[in-house]
């Protein structure tokens, strides 16, 4: 009976053991995969930061960048009309201030209003070639003769800021102490810099500022440059599960871009252009609705809000740098900027 009872004991302890091995296993595997969560997400956080120091790091370097640059409103008439199936291109007066590619806005505030992507751009013809008709999820208008033409990415506060029709803007941004309505879509700015052309030493010649830009090898007087926002990625809810604006549905969806910094020549047609990234694709823009409300706060968020009149330019990106504990993890990094030099005449 004792060494019954000892064996029975012994056995006893060792059972106790196992289970307190077993536990401790657990434990320490929970610990681990815990640990590894969260170094996981510290990591995912620290690149976030990074990722958003970045960011706000491109904005100071486009401070100094644009402290005497003048800006521009690109816009023009249709020399022929334009009919809804032409998708080989089209002439306007003039094309100065417009990128090389991007997205025109045609006719806005009437019905006939269209935004149309062009690939190519042949500044001695002001023409505008390889069309993406209806874009922006529109559909193709027909245009007359002498129709307005306007580069999309601008967007400018309108004169009449008091009670303004629906037709006279195209969003309403959050302002310091009252609405901004304002016309365009707010993904891009034109501009110029003053520029030291090939055998001068200085900005200014014969009293004038010689205005330009670096295009290519160097500084030429006839470029000219522009911010420009390409998308080049989608955030679905549906598909990640995370209600990104936060108002109460997935059914969202948003392109995920890069700004990029675009050089050329405005007034002939050499193939010179410069063509840089200055972020990855982590700017967020409503599908569909550039420039739109990003926050659900009822106000449209422009990246780019300029006022020709106070040469005040508004630069406000939401970025998504990254996920932190598998959420969706947005940023607001933002600038105001005042042109030294004002607007292009």
């Amino acid at each position: 009976m004792k060494g019954r009872g000892r064996n029975g004991t012994a056995a006893f302890t060792l059972v106790e053991v196992s289970l307190s091995l077993a536990v401790t296993a657990i434990v320490l595997g929970s610990m681990a995969v815990s640990m590894q969560r969260e170094a996981k997400g510290l990591a995912a956080m620290a690149t976030s930061n990074s990722i958003e120091r970045g960011t706000s790091q491109m904005l100071d370097r486009l401070g100094h960048e644009l402290e005497y640059a003048v800006g521009a409103n690109p816009q023009a008439f249709l020399m022929t009309s334009l009919s809804a199936g032409n998708e080989s291109g089209f002439s306007v007066d003039a094309s100065r201030g417009f990128p090389a590619w991007g997205i025109l806005l045609l006719d806005p505030g009437t019905p006939a209003e269209e935004r149309i992507a062009y690939a190519d751009l042949v500044p001695s013809l002001h023409r505008f070639e390889n069309l993406g008709r209806g874009a922006q999820c529109g559909s193709p208008q027909n245009h007359s003769k002498n129709a307005l033409v306007r580069w999309a990415g601008m967007a400018c506060p309108i004169d009449n800021q008091l009670n303004p029709s629906a037709s006279e803007f195209d969003g309403v941004s959050k302002g310091a102490f009252a609405p901004i309505y304002f016309r365009g879509d707010g993904t891009g700015f034109s501009f110029r810099v003053p520029t030291m052309v090939s055998g001068s030493d200085d900005y200014i010649q014969n009293g004038e500022v010689t205005w330009g830009s670096a295009v290519g090898d160097g500084p030429s007087s006839e470029g000219w440059s522009a911010l420009v926002y390409q998308a080049q990625a989608q955030f679905i809810e549906a598909q990640e599960g995370f209600d990104l604006d936060r108002d109460g549905d997935l059914e969202d969806v948003y392109d995920l871009g890069r700004i990029r910094m675009m050089s050329w020549n405005a007034y002939s047609d050499s193939s010179s252009h410069t063509d840089v990234a200055l972020c990855p694709p982590i700017v967020l823009q409503r599908r569909c609705d550039w420039g739109g409300d990003l926050n659900n706060d009822g106000f449209d968020d422009p990246i780019f809000l300029w006022d020709p009149d106070t040469g005040r330019l508004r630069i406000s990106l939401y970025v998504l740098p990254g996920r932190i504990h598998g959420h969706a993890a947005p940023r607001r990094v933002e600038t105001t900027l005042y042109l030294r030099n004002g607007a292009w005449e």
